[in-house]
């Protein structure tokens, strides 16, 4: 019934999405323009600063003229381009959606914006998915927030799935260790797409919007690094490793669930917490996880006809030329990873304050009531 609603209204929704398009692409180029500032104020020494970046200390600003930028210095005027470059990437998204909205098929959209995500995804990595759902709300035109959910698990488990197995030939999967926090978690997923069916669409998307800010602000924070490569989860170590995989595995599990998203922001750090492993094999065992409960949620959505299959193919595919075209440029622009993150961290906070802002009535009215 509300897949049907959706189709039936995405010609109504295309209107509503040139006014939305262009609303995106100017917040798009604020964002990223106050965040390209903040770097030209890093580097004369001022007090409007990003998050510690790198471990350069000398001042940019006294390497101008014939010396050239410090190349100690990662907020140094050459990772501004970077930055502008994500922005701008979005903001053509955005655009392109404005431009065509009017009467281009919903096809060409998800293969934007699913390029677009498999893009940051093979940029920057973990993270990216949680563009999947305001992709499909405010580009492609899906006018129900469940239906959106749904198709986007889909393309969530699909990616992941793809990845695995490219991390699996490279031997950084801890597969025990990540089945266990897998399928615990896939049943914290189940009850979590169980609730979020259940939850009222608007009032779903403006907590889906707090958690982008939150997302965001995690983004700005470096990552800590484990130190157990040999971590295994046998006999010996299951009474220390069990109880705190099933605990974080089931947490994680639910909110991913709950709003629709691969979770890998919040899978990463619990398994380093729970197992100490590095960050490659935390990053690899994630995936594992990530394509479970995508897939759970998945198929709980569909059982409920709120996955849109056409629709979910056309963005998976966009996400594999994104993420190929993302993974060559990942490594011409390896110094430049960490300011990426950081872009990254400030777009995906600004998407969730308009999505906040945008269902906050909703929210308000269901809680008052």
């Amino acid at each position: 019934m509300e897949l049907s609603y959706a189709r039936s209204h995405r010609s109504a929704r295309a209107v509503a999405l040139q006014n939305r398009g262009g609303h995106f692409v100017r917040a798009g180029a604020d964002t990223f323009r106050a965040a390209a500032n903040a770097v030209r104020n890093a580097q004369a020494g001022t007090q409007a600063r990003l998050p510690q970046i790198g471990t350069g200390r000398k001042r940019a600003a006294t390497h101008q003229g014939k010396l050239g930028p410090d190349p100690n210095t990662e907020a140094s005027a050459v990772t501004i381009w970077p930055l502008c470059t994500l922005g701008r990437l979005s903001a053509l998204t955005f655009g392109i959606a404005n431009v065509l909205s009017g009467g281009m098929e919903t096809q060409i959209l998800a293969l934007a914006a699913g390029t677009l995500v498999g893009l940051v995804l093979g940029l920057i990595g973990g993270g990216g998915s949680i563009l999947a759902v305001p992709m499909l709300i405010y580009v492609v035109g899906v006018a129900s927030p469940h239906v959106a959910i749904g198709t986007s698990a889909v393309a969530v488990a699909a990616s992941a799935a793809i990845n695995l197995v490219l991390h699996a030939r490279q031997g950084t999967v801890k597969w025990r260790c990540a089945t266990l926090f897998a399928l615990v978690g896939a049943i914290g997923a189940w009850v979590g797409a169980t609730l979020g069916k259940a939850t009222n669409g608007q009032s779903l998307l403006a907590l889906f919007g707090a958690v982008m800010i939150t997302v965001g602000l995690l983004m700005l924070r470096p990552r800590s690094e484990g130190d157990n490569p040999n971590v295994r989860l046998d006999m010996q170590s299951v009474t220390i490793l069990g109880p705190r995989l099933v605990a974080t595995g089931s947490a994680t599990g639910f909110a991913s669930g709950y709003f629709g998203i691969g979770g890998g922001f919040l899978i990463v750090p619990s398994l380093l917490f729970a197992t100490n492993m590095p960050m490659i094999a935390a990053v690899g065992s994630s995936l594992l996880a990530v394509a479970a409960f995508g897939a759970t949620t998945a198929l709980s959505y569909s059982r409920s006809g709120l996955v849109d299959w056409p629709l979910a193919g056309v963005f998976v595919a966009g996400g594999v030329l994104g993420g190929t075209v993302g993974t060559r440029l990942a490594k011409m622009l390896a110094r430049h990873r960490r300011v990426l993150t950081v872009s990254f961290g400030v777009l995906v906070a600004g998407i969730g304050t308009y999505i906040l802002l945008h269902g906050l009535p909703a929210l308000l009215h269901r809680l008052g009531s």
